[in-house]
């Protein structure tokens, strides 16, 4: 029922057969950190599968290595570089309403990105899950879930059955998901949230860590607390 690698070989197979292509992770943090050892795994496990060639960053000088990898530019130097292709690591509570413009300004075309799932990942074969995501470690995607572009979903979240996950969301470490959430675009889901079955975040919400949700969340707006309640309205 669960295929861990399977489902990342599939992805990758066009990208694959690119000779020399290199790996450039958009923005440096924590997730990128985490997304960088990830593809180092991989790297040692699939013959063929390219490396890490560094860092694109608008805050970082060019130059600074991170965890032994070199800052290569600013995100919109990425349509300089050679035979090479992206995966996304931004994605913080300060950065993720601007990921989606980001995005768009960097240039780099959708064919371009490429997805990356931890092999520790238990993703079911009928899940589908977009270009240019990130599933972290012992992550479990179940049935029927979708997974949007540019989503990433950080160590041991559950996404249950039939749950939707839209362009952008991110999903901090340990949210839990019940079947058939759908997860709005651009939202962020703090550390060990909890949502009931059937449930609605809309779109660039960001709940709190710790929350638990009973009840649809509207966009654009904050949510925190067990039972999670509105806190304020996001500024545009």
């Amino acid at each position: 029922m669960f295929a861990k690698m399977d489902a990342f070989k599939v992805r990758w197979e066009k990208v694959a057969k690119l000779p020399m292509k290199r790996i450039y992770i958009l923005g440096v943090n924590g997730n990128a950190r985490d997304v960088l050892e990830t593809i180092s795994l991989l790297a040692k496990q699939q013959p063929g599968f390219p490396t890490v060639g560094g860092f694109l960053d608008d805050r970082i000088a060019v130059g600074t290595r991170v965890d032994g990898v070199p800052v290569c530019g600013k995100i919109a130097d990425a349509t300089k570089l050679s035979n090479a292709c992206f995966v996304n690591a931004i994605g913080s509570p300060e950065s993720y309403l601007h990921k989606a413009d980001i995005l768009r300004k960097s240039g780099i075309v959708p064919k371009d990105f490429v997805t990356v799932i931890h092999p520790s990942a238990a993703v079911s074969s009928s899940a589908k899950i977009d270009k240019g995501s990130v599933i972290l470690s012992h992550v479990s995607v179940g049935a029927g879930v979708r997974v949007g572009r540019h989503v990433m979903v950080l160590q041991n979240c559950v996404l249950s059955h039939d749950s939707v996950l839209e362009e952008g969301a991110v999903l901090a470490t340990g949210v839990r998901l019940s079947g058939e959430v759908h997860v709005g675009k651009g939202a962020y889901l703090g550390s060990s949230v909890v949502v009931r079955g059937g449930l609605k975040i809309g779109a660039r919400a960001l709940v709190g860590l710790g929350a638990v949700v009973t009840k649809n969340i509207p966009s654009d707006e904050i949510w925190c607390g067990n039972p999670a309640r509105f806190l304020r309205a996001i500024s545009k």
